[in-house]
């Protein structure tokens, strides 16, 4: 994230200069709600120089969820400022995909994996007012991992597996379209007794930028 380094610069201008008008200068608190203020806009995406850059980042957004692709976090805390009817739902549906995800990487074989990727398709209820979307998401998981090395090196099935010789060369990450959708942080949610959690951490271990809840 590129900072406003004169911003910056003009803390120490105005703080440093005694012949300014008290009217004039801004309180170092003043200055650093500012500064707080602009980083947070970077973060839930309300940085936009236009309206036109607003509408094309909306449509962005809107795009990959008709794909069933990975939302980042910025795109993630746009939706929840903007509209939580639609952030709960698209809550959701990013939840099925990380879900999938982590079924298909533990699949041992091409038939183990099929299985798995019918059964996520299948359990998505008519009713489910994301129904589309969720669709799209197990779609665009589903697509992404058959395309993998990861899944065209399984054994077909649990007989091949067998008779196959173990690997112990590492395994490489069957998502890597998701890998390039990382804006240098993560999102992760949790469903408990007061509802929701969402929190966003930073690429430092440990690093909390942000939690929200409902």
């Amino acid at each position: 994230m590129t900072l406003n380094l004169q911003r910056i610069n003009n803390i120490d201008q105005i703080n440093g200069n005694p012949e300014d008008k008290p009217s004039e200068k801004k309180s170092s608190a003043q200055i650093k709600a500012e500064f707080v203020k602009e980083i947070m806009d970077r973060i839930n995406g309300d940085d936009f120089e236009s309206e036109e850059e607003r509408q094309a980042f909306e449509n962005k957004i809107q795009q990959k969820i008709k794909n069933g692709a990975k939302l980042s976090a910025k795109e993630m805390a746009y939706i929840r400022r903007t509209n939580p009817y639609i952030y709960q739902q698209v809550v959701r549906v990013q939840q099925r995909r990380e879900a999938l995800k982590e079924q298909l990487r533990h699949c041992r074989t091409k038939e183990e994996a099929q299985q798995v990727m019918s059964n996520a398709m299948t359990s998505i209820s008519d009713k489910d007012p994301a129904r589309d979307a969720m669709i799209a998401a197990v779609q665009n998981v589903s697509q992404q991992f058959r395309d993998s090395e990861a899944y065209q090196k399984l054994p077909e099935t649990e007989e091949d597996l067998k008779k196959a010789k173990k690997s112990d060369s590492p395994m490489e990450d069957p998502f890597k379209e998701d890998a390039e959708e990382d804006d240098g942080s993560t999102v992760s949610y949790s469903f408990g007794s007061g509802g929701y959690q969402e929190a966003v951490t930073g690429t430092t271990p440990g690093e909390t930028v942000f939690q929200a809840g409902a």
